[in-house]
């Protein structure tokens, strides 16, 4: 087990990550939404799925994906306390949901799905935005189509289900990281940073 400079044990550690990155990428290949498991210091755990459509636009058209990455970068994921999800909507239209994992309250890592569109594609709103931003048509309308569309009644139904694996991951985070903390002080106050625990 690794623990942290607060004495506070590092998220990857209290769980099995390979089976975590197995979950992600299971979630992926049955909803086709890309997911992400960020921590709380804002880098990427695990992920699953590539935001292709997203990725293109970013190098296309790169100023307004800026703030959606610096965003996704910051301390806590850009998830605001004390909600149970946060949602994201760049300027685009482009939808991304965040779920908390919390330990005692406190924020250590954040599952992301996204970036979708709740609504069918309007290829004439994207069209003038190739225009503004003068960047080839073609190739920035290729781009918006491989980002998938769901209904509001899917955009709900993936959010509960989000919910419930944020749910399951913060029950699991939090007594892994109860009983370990608990064997550490037992253990005696000399331990080092890093310590090896069964």
């Amino acid at each position: 087990m690794t623990w942290d400079n607060r004495g506070q044990l590092c998220c990857t550690d209290l769980v099995d990550m390979q089976k975590v990155q197995a979950l992600l990428v299971s979630l992926y290949r049955v909803v086709g939404i890309a997911n992400t498991l960020i921590g709380a210091d804002g880098k990427v755990i695990a992920q699953a799925g590539l935001r292709e459509g997203c990725e293109q636009l970013e190098r296309i058209d790169p100023e307004p994906c800026r703030r959606c990455v610096e965003r996704n970068r910051a301390k806590g994921g850009g998830l605001p306390q004390g909600l149970s999800h946060a949602v994201h909507q760049c300027r685009k239209g482009l939808i991304e949901i965040a779920v908390p994992i919390l330990i005692d309250g406190e924020l250590v890592a954040s599952v992301h799905f996204g970036r979708f569109l709740s609504h069918p594609l309007d290829f004439e709103f994207f069209r003038k935005e190739a225009g503004k931003a003068q960047i080839e048509e073609f190739e920035y309308l290729a781009a918006i189509a491989k980002i998938p569309a769901i209904s509001s009644a899917q955009r709900e139904a993936l959010k509960e289900l989000y919910l419930q694996l944020g749910s399951v991951l913060t029950e699991l985070w939090t007594a892994r990281a109860r009983a370990c903390s608990g064997r550490r002080r037992s253990s005696g106050p000399s331990l080092p940073t890093t310590a090896s625990l069964p």
